[in-house]
């Protein structure tokens, strides 16, 4: 009996000293949630700036998209005409440009299209 009891307290001081580890163990975990849950908090606070940010990407991009549809379409357009544009320039001749300088004036239709032309062909304008 005497054997049975100094077991019993040897077992009430193993179930205090763990009683005491499990305490402090408890304690560092809530202090790990706390830290988690505030870190939760935060990535939380992330996504939500992210997934904003992401719209406003997304709604650009569509805006940005829908733009260069219209310039696809325009420059479609508009090809046909700058090659017609271009094999017309091809056909002029120095001696249509002899003829031209001696005319005492142009007409100023003819001063504009001379006009456009130096624009297509990057030239300076000349008055």
């Amino acid at each position: 009996m005497a054997e049975a009891g100094e077991q019993i307290r040897k077992l009430k001081e193993v179930i205090a000293e763990k009683s005491k580890d499990l305490a402090i163990k408890n304690e560092k975990l809530n202090e790990l949630k706390k830290v988690i849950e505030v870190e939760a908090a935060a990535a939380t606070e992330v996504k939500r700036v992210c997934e904003i940010d992401k719209a406003k990407c997304e709604e650009t991009a569509a805006t940005v998209n829908a733009e260069k549809a219209i310039c696809q379409r325009e420059m479609e357009a508009a090809l046909p005409i700058l090659k017609d544009a271009t094999q017309a320039l091809d056909k002029i001749k120095p001696a249509d440009i002899t003829e031209l300088k001696g005319y005492g004036s142009i007409d100023p239709i003819l001063q504009l299209i001379f006009d456009c032309v130096a624009i297509i062909l990057q030239k300076p304008l000349i008055d």
